[in-house]
């Protein structure tokens, strides 16, 4: 079987899939992407990398299309007939997948639809003007001709899912892209590698993110650790992410949400330690040493992070918005708190992390079982599997 996928970069969403479509040594996977990401020597693998575009948002999407076209026009003179397309829709480099391969079954990977009703995960408030809402619509140049041009397409979440005009669910498919659990597991405390003044026996808590960013509770989050750190004298906190913005605006002024907050909010600085985003092997062990991990986010895509931190048995405490409630079931797999309230989350916390050991067990206990039942990889490579096969001429 032959199969193209297309991403941004290399492998996001499709890690699993391909590894465990390399198995079959007859499988040929080429995987078209503008960067070529970690090494991974996996069996029928082909990397293709295409330039991106230099043009602004508008003509950008068009542009990665544009881009990704002679390297498809390529594999097709080259003599690839793929049994089957599958691509990331949101930036573009599918657009013309369809004008080279037009009876080639195409899936599409789809994250979000834009609207001007979740217009505040961009912007800081509810009012835009007319040209951020035209941004807004911008971001769905490519995946309106996705959902127009597609087969079938999946979506992670239902919170997701129903983002899509109602006209086009009926092509959508809830499928999760999974979690490894057999790696993401309860461990042994273990943060030496960080190399932290942090005593054997403090509490820790943990803050995983890509960015430091409202959208993900970040400012909150700061606002948060000035009541929590006070309130207890031992915990320490760590942060791992980028002190950068990934979903929505950078600030006007030119500073970093980080560089902002730290200068609004004093804190107990040897208590909270920032460090970089660590490869998986290390990041790991990071979560099976928590005590309690905090996940916040504004109603938008579901990030792996809070899903690897109950895999790994973590007490999580995360915002009460979608998609978490999909995830977290409040007292039974986690703790659930107001995004936009800092004494909440700062009391949640501390609740979490005063929890009795039986308590702290069951919790443990079940937000694995959530993953375990719901999320991992034997779980819904096979859906994906199925879906796929069902489209195999």
């Amino acid at each position: 079987m032959q199969i193209i996928f297309i991403h941004l970069t290399f492998p996001g969403q499709f890690k699993h899939l391909i590894s465990c479509l390399a198995e079959d040594k007859k499988n040929q996977i080429y995987f078209l992407a503008t960067e070529a990401g970690p090494d991974c020597a996996l069996p029928g693998l082909t990397k293709i990398i295409v330039q991106k575009p230099e043009q602004g948002f508008c003509p950008q999407a068009i542009g990665y299309g544009l881009a990704a076209l002679p390297a498809l026009k390529k594999l097709k003179q080259q003599g690839v007939k793929p049994d089957l397309i599958y691509c990331h829709s949101t930036w573009g480099l599918s657009f013309f997948v369809k004008d080279v391969f037009p009876d080639v079954p195409l899936i599409s990977y789809f994250e979000w639809f834009y609207s001007h009703l979740n217009a505040d995960i961009f912007f800081t408030n509810k009012s835009i003007t007319t040209e951020q809402a035209v941004e807004i619509r911008l971001n769905n140049i490519s995946i309106l001709n996705d959902l127009l041009v597609c087969d079938a397409g999946i979506t992670p979440t239902r919170w997701q899912l129903i983002q899509f005009p109602p006209w086009f669910r009926s092509k959508l498919h809830q499928i999760h892209d999974g979690i490894d659990t057999e790696f993401f597991k309860p461990g042994k405390r273990c943060l030496e590698f960080l190399n932290l003044d942090i005593p054997p026996d403090a509490p820790i808590i943990t803050y995983t993110t890509r960015g430091f960013e409202p959208c993900r509770g970040f400012p909150q989050f700061i606002k948060a650790l000035q009541f929590l750190l006070v309130e207890n004298q031992n915990c320490h906190v760590v942060i791992a992410g980028n002190d950068n913005v990934y979903y929505g605006p950078q600030r006007k002024d030119g500073r970093s949400w980080k560089e902002f907050m730290l200068e609004r909010i004093q804190l107990d600085m040897a208590r909270v330690h920032f460090i970089e985003p660590m490869p998986y092997q290390l990041y790991v062990k990071l979560l099976q040493s928590s005590d309690v991990h905090l996940y916040l986010t504004k109603p938008y895509v579901l990030s792996w992070s809070i899903l690897e931190a109950m895999s790994c048995g973590c007490v999580v405490v995360a915002s009460d918005t979608e998609p978490v409630r999909e995830v977290i079931k409040h007292g039974h797999n986690g703790f659930l708190t107001d995004l936009y309230d800092p004494v909440q989350i700062a009391d949640s916390l501390q609740r979490a992390l005063e929890l009795e050991d039986s308590i702290r067990q069951s919790i443990s206990e079940n937000a694995r079982k959530t993953i375990m039942n719901h999320f991992s990889l034997p779980v819904v490579l096979p859906r994906q599997l199925n879906l796929m096969q069902s489209f195999l001429r």
